[in-house]
């Protein structure tokens, strides 16, 4: 997800700290690859999507990013723990495949 769309979220729920625009804006990341003494970076390249792992507040970040995510799937139940979620159908067999493409068209529906 755009961060910009979870700091419209967060303004949204009345959160207006801007320790928090400065964390999810301009972020850069890198890949560095070390076998023994010998260490290969790569170019560090900009970022938009997603939320920093591993920081004090990286799972209050994707909770508020993923919070209304069953609010978004109509045709199945959705359950969510911590950062784990569980899509559940049911039906005649012979709809699987219906049910999956509403589930699809749920989901972009929301990216547009």
């Amino acid at each position: 997800m755009d961060r910009s769309i979870l700091l419209e979220k967060m303004t949204s729920y009345g959160i207006k700290a801007p320790v928090f625009d400065s964390l999810l804006s301009d972020r850069k990341q890198y890949v560095c690859i070390t076998r023994g003494t010998e260490s290969i970076r790569s170019a560090t390249k900009s970022t938009v999507l997603g939320v920093a792992q591993g920081g004090c507040n990286s799972s209050l970040l994707f909770t508020l990013l993923i919070n209304d995510l069953p609010n978004s799937i109509k045709n199945s139940l959705t359950v969510m723990f911590a950062d784990d979620t569980n899509i559940v159908i049911s039906g005649p067999v012979d709809q699987f495949f219906n049910t999956i493409t509403k589930i699809e068209d749920d989901l972009t529906s929301n990216l547009n």
